[in-house]
């Protein structure tokens, strides 16, 4: 649906081209939701704006539903944009107009009856659960409510793409639950493709079906968002989902290990995946083996409705149960990962 070819977008200024997006590939498949993440100045918002042509690439090509956009003259990319809606962080929306007129604005531009308008908006308020609020104004709106009234517009004109910047990061956690919700229920009623962009990875987990990861203008990790919170690769992946899948250790669990020793220990973190990520692995490998096991951190979790979890363990035997316990959980198919070297944390800094 979507076909990104060596994206590069440079700006001029003062101090010379700034490069904000270099050599950038990817392709977004139809009916998908695609998030994009990145901390502020990866090159997400100029990666959304370009897919539209609000920014025209420097380099590279831009195919959406097979149409290259960059080829386009100016007035078939006037017409093809009606094929992409967009919603944005803070609504834009227009404040002496009020939630029917500003849904209808688009279909006013393209100079639609006022008849086909009404027919249009009211089942698009109905569909964002708006249908009571069409007189209101945005003053009296609350901030979900005007994104909704964003989604709504942004749906006017039928599009096949919904482009979101950055579309909950305004938001309260519990609007933002609910408006990720009503994005994903649009997608399935409507057979959209949607991109998102974000710096939040609990937004991503939440709704993308697969995500790539920005960073100085490049992708530098993309993939099923299962798999990259389960296996992220580059750095700067592992710092964004280290805290919210339980990958990080707390910084009073470090300094405690670092206190206190335990003379032949291993400390194991265990990834629980694929199809025994829900199985009783400890309490078998306790019963069976007999090895001392501390549950020292845990959390568990499911991401795009598959099962994840994350468990540190204190691991205590000789070699041989040790060596076995590896290799007992390696044929479950879950991953072990030695986590010496936070036994090893200078006791003199603690």
């Amino acid at each position: 649906m979507i076909d990104l070819q060596n994206i590069t977008k440079r700006f001029d200024a003062e101090s010379g081209s700034v490069e904000a997006l270099r050599q950038v590939s990817l392709t977004v498949q139809q009916g998908e939701i695609f998030g994009v993440i990145g901390r502020s100045g990866a090159g997400k918002s100029t990666l959304i704006r370009v897919i539209n042509l609000l920014e025209r690439p420097t380099e590279g090509r831009v195919l959406v539903a097979g149409r290259d956009l960059t080829a386009l003259p100016a007035a078939e990319l006037r017409a093809a944009r009606r094929d992409t809606g967009m919603i944005f962080q803070h609504f834009n929306l227009l404040s002496a107009r009020n939630v029917f007129d500003n849904v209808a604005l688009p279909l006013e531009l393209r100079g639609e009856s006022k008849a086909g308008i009404r027919a249009k908006v009211t089942p698009l308020l109905d569909l964002v659960g708006l249908a009571d609020k069409a007189d209101r104004y945005p003053a009296q709106l609350s901030g979900g409510q005007k994104q909704r009234v964003g989604i709504a517009r942004a749906l006017a004109t039928d599009p096949k793409v919904l482009l979101c910047d950055e579309a909950t990061s305004a938001l309260d956690p519990e609007t933002t639950e609910q408006i990720l919700k009503l994005i994903k229920d649009i997608r399935d009623r409507l057979n959209l493709t949607v991109v998102l962009i974000t710096h939040e990875m609990a937004v991503v987990k939440e709704i993308a079906d697969r995500v790539a990861v920005m960073e100085r203008g490049q992708i530098i990790e993309q993939g099923a968002t299962y798999d990259v919170f389960t296996r992220p690769q580059h750095a700067t992946t592992r710092s964004f989902v280290a805290d919210l899948i339980g990958f990080a250790l707390p910084p009073a669990l470090q300094k405690r290990l670092a206190a206190q020793p335990v003379a032949n220990a291993r400390l194991w973190r265990i990834l629980f995946t694929g199809p025994h990520a829900d199985a009783p692995v400890i309490a078998e490998l306790s019963r069976n083996l007999g090895l001392d096991l501390n549950i020292l951190h845990g959390r568990i979790d499911e991401i795009q409705g598959r099962p994840f979890g994350v468990m540190v363990v204190q691991a205590r035997g000789d070699d041989a149960k040790l060596l076995a316990a590896k290799s007992y959980l390696a044929s479950r198919q879950l991953i072990v990962e030695e986590l010496e070297d936070v036994i090893a944390i200078d006791r003199a800094a603690v």
